[in-house]
């Protein structure tokens, strides 16, 4: 059994406190999403966008957009995560930091 579910069965009142909890659940998104909330934590971005090759995958797509709320993903915006395979697709973009395989860069 999950150690999430182990505390929830102790301790009821428990998972109230986890939900108002910063950072709180982390533990069930993938490598390619913390790392991810880890470059736009750091850099202090305030919105960003994905590549088309995340945004293909369902599950990284819908766990950055609830994991880094309230920062917003946006159309408009110059900032993009991206995998290290697309590089090539944003040559013209500058590259503001990476946690191998994730790209954070600017196309402005």
């Amino acid at each position: 059994m999950a150690q999430s579910n182990l505390i929830t069965l102790s301790h009821p009142k428990k998972p109230m406190r986890l939900i108002l909890t910063p950072g709180s659940g982390k533990e069930v998104l993938t490598h390619q999403v913390l790392k991810m909330l880890d470059l736009i934590d750091i850099h202090e971005i305030p919105n960003y966008q994905i590549s088309t090759k995340l945004g293909e995958d369902l599950l990284i797509r819908q766990r950055i957009t609830e994991s880094a709320w309230p920062i917003r993903r946006e159309n408009g915006s110059p900032y993009y995560l991206i995998d290290e395979e697309e590089f090539l697709n944003y040559k013209d973009c500058s590259i503001i930091d990476s946690k191998d395989p994730i790209y954070l860069v600017n196309c402005q």
